[in-house]
């Protein structure tokens, strides 16, 4: 099995370390022209993960080495600078549900992804939302966790704000983290944010661990997998 993690190209060594040593390959993304400074190196504004393949947006096909070329499936948006043209991949899937903000959602990821959609206002739904297991999700968003709640999925409601997005206000706490293996890994130190014993009580209800790093957490993008068996 080869597993691979797209992430941006300007984050610190002793992550990717990290990340390499749990058995993923990385791919690093360059910022794109396409849309504004804050989010051009986000893979989850760029990449949507089918599991053993990816839709992506033409602009990034580049940044793919030629032995995963056939594991990219191009998907119909070009990503503008401007919410909502950069949300079209942004989607956050839970077991069998796909969250977006649906009236925006890539045509190709609806037509590929079998799921149940659940609409949310939330445009930068990924971002946002931190997916734990198949069924939990935690997020700082009442609309994902209004409509997430309706249909039986178990969500976390934190507060927003308390996590760095470089150019903007503040970032989201799916964008400072990802789930590797059996661990929930943050950029950064998620315990100086005010409702981390919420969070990490929430995350080992559900046997898995939390690993974080001693600088302050930041929104970086969830990381994007490919899974090649």
């Amino acid at each position: 099995m080869q597993k691979i993690i797209v992430l941006a190209d300007d984050l610190k060594e002793t992550f990717y370390t990290y990340i390499e040593s749990k058995g993923f390959r990385i791919l690093k993304l360059k910022a794109s022209k396409s849309t504004y400074k804050g989010i051009a190196k986000h893979p989850d504004i760029f990449a949507f993960s089918l599991g053993d393949q990816l839709v992506v947006a033409p602009e990034v096909r580049k940044y793919f080495s030629s032995d995963l070329k056939n594991r990219l499936i191009m998907g119909e948006s070009e990503i503008k600078r401007e919410y909502p043209g950069n949300i079209c991949y942004n989607v956050a899937q839970v077991g069998s549900f796909g969250i977006h903000n649906t009236k925006y959602t890539d045509p190709l990821i609806k037509k590929t992804l079998d799921c149940e959609w659940i609409h949310v206002n939330q445009g930068y739904t990924k971002c946002n939302t931190l997916i734990v297991d198949d069924q939990s999700l935690i997020t700082s968003d009442k609309s994902i966790f209004k409509e997430t709640t309706k249909k039986g999925l178990v969500c976390l409601l934190i507060q927003p704000e308390h996590i760095v997005l470089k150019g903007l206000n503040y970032g989201f706490i799916g964008g400072t983290s990802m789930k590797i293996n059996d661990e929930i890994v943050f950029y950064g130190d998620v315990t100086k944010h005010p409702d981390f014993s919420q969070i990490k009580k929430f995350i080992e209800k559900r046997n898995l661990k939390i690993k974080f790093f001693k600088f302050p957490l930041e929104d970086i993008g969830s990381g994007v997998k490919l899974v090649i068996n």
